[in-house]
């Protein structure tokens, strides 16, 4: 009960919660200052690329580091988190939190507004890694506990002019993490997909 008590309070001093609520898709959310975890978002894009359906698809490796990072490696195409963060102790400090920000451009997607995570072997326990959107009116991130699916009522709140979403990948806890692809969407049938673009699950 002790080792509970101590891992909610520590992510509650992290993400340094005003108050915590569900999106409409079910999602708990976390109120949060950005300032506590991240800087804040950028209050604009510049578009580089047209919408390309494939794009909704990233490698793990595929993080921003213009955008920011920390404590992560891209090694083939996984991003490699290694955290040194003590879940069970409140005085540990955000420099061993691993981070990366990854970028979507979205603005011709009408599809259902889902985010996909693949790790490799498979994912951390929920506590341990967050996914965080940035709000462009607040500028700031929405946090969102990790799963393997998100679901989300849309994605008009986190989009830029330039027709982007930023998404961020926090993990936690003092085990490497390794995340091999994220999906905007569902997955295309294979059939649609060049072979050299289609991203399968570890195993297949």
């Amino acid at each position: 009960m002790f080792r509970r008590e101590a891992v909610i309070c520590t992510i509650m001093l992290l993400v340094a919660a005003g108050c915590t609520g569900f999106s409409r898709s079910g999602v708990e959310r976390q109120e949060t200052s950005p300032l506590a975890l991240l800087p804040p978002p950028p209050a604009s894009l510049a578009r580089g690329a047209a919408f390309d359906p494939a794009d909704l698809s990233k490698d793990g490796a595929e993080y921003e580091e213009a955008l920011g990072s920390q404590r992560v490696t891209a090694e083939d195409r996984e991003a490699l988190f290694d955290p040194d963060y003590d879940l069970t102790s409140p005085q540990a400090g955000f420099a061993g939190v691993a981070y990366g920000i990854y970028r979507f451009l979205i603005d011709d997607y009408d599809g259902p507004a889902t985010i996909d995570l693949i790790w490799k072997p498979s994912a951390p326990p929920g506590q341990q890694y967050w996914l965080g959107l940035a709000n462009v009116a607040e500028q700031r991130w929405e946090w969102y506990e990790g799963q393997p699916t998100l679901e989300f009522a849309g994605f008009a709140p986190y989009l830029y002019g330039s027709g982007e979403i930023l998404l961020a990948i926090i993990v936690l806890g003092t085990e490497q993490q390794n995340l091999f692809s994220l999906q905007i969407g569902p997955y295309p049938p294979l059939g649609e997909l060049p072979l050299e673009e289609i991203t399968l699950p570890p195993g297949f």
